[in-house]
């Protein structure tokens, strides 16, 4: 037999006794996961982590990836609009997310009470009262927080930062700190076990959701964190990044058409 012949011969014997092998060589790729893009908040406060954790599982029940868009929450429904992303975190009040799909709210805005855990003395905002408090969080809410406490009876001592305000509560010498829900929340994280929140918020704002385009994939987030709120997992975030479990929340009605007026009837 000739050399080159020989060669062939044993070189199809060879395919011929690996039949998968040879069909592995042709398999088509897996598609790639869809992703999910999200427009969250730069920046490690309670509100950007509780984002970032919700729509990790979001999109985990929706069997898709994410991608996140950093983005200041006061530019993230404009980058909504032109399509940088699927859905922005926010979360947003409804009547700044006018025209966008109806999500499920998963937050409450409002104002928080940062207290030592155990203080059985304060189990409402209005047991504020004769009570020694600081405010935290940015200035612009200084005059309405100041405004609060002094309408509540407070006092108000005066304290030179955030750190020793909150060495202060811990240390008995003051009751409260009072601030929006945020800054409550990002001053209790590092001692979850030695501080709580009073809830629910004080003066609380409407329930806030997230804002997506209307569509299907829309109806497919609001369906996830429908299941969200029915297997205690979005309850877990809540008290995990703010201290409360907020009640509801339920889902905002859906905006439909006006209709004419039917006839009245006599019952």
């Amino acid at each position: 037999m000739r050399r080159e012949a020989w060669i062939g011969l044993m070189l199809g014997l060879a395919v011929a006794s690996c039949p998968a092998a040879a069909a592995e060589d042709v398999t088509a790729p897996a598609a790639p996961r869809p992703v999910l893009t999200v427009g969250v908040e730069p920046g490690a406060g309670p509100c950007a982590r509780f984002d970032r954790d919700l729509f990790t599982a979001v999109a985990q029940i929706m069997g898709m990836g994410v991608l996140w868009v950093e983005v200041a929450r006061e530019d993230a429904l404009a980058g909504l609009a032109r399509s940088r992303y699927d859905v922005a975190a926010g979360p947003f009040a409804p009547n700044v997310a006018t025209g966008l799909a109806p999500l499920p709210p998963v937050l409450v805005g409002g104002d928080g009470i940062l207290k030592r855990r155990g203080d059985g003395a304060l189990q409402k905002p209005a047991d504020i009262a004769g009570k020694a408090v600081a405010l935290i969080g940015p200035s612009a809410q200084t005059t309405r927080l100041r405004a609060w406490v002094v309408a509540s009876h407070g006092r108000l001592p005066r304290r030179s930062s955030l750190s020793d305000a909150v060495a202060d509560l811990a240390a008995g010498r003051l009751a409260a700190l009072v601030g929006s829900l945020d800054a409550v929340a990002a001053a209790r994280l590092p001692r979850p076990d030695l501080f709580d929140i009073v809830g629910p918020p004080s003066k609380a704002t409407a329930r806030l959701a997230p804002a997506a385009r209307p569509g299907p994939l829309a109806d497919r987030i609001s369906a996830a964190l429908a299941r969200m709120r029915a297997d205690g997992s979005l309850a877990a975030l809540q008290q995990h990044w703010f201290g409360l479990v907020f009640d509801p929340p339920d889902p905002l009605p859906q905006t439909a058409p006006a209709q004419p007026s039917p006839a009245p009837t006599n019952r």
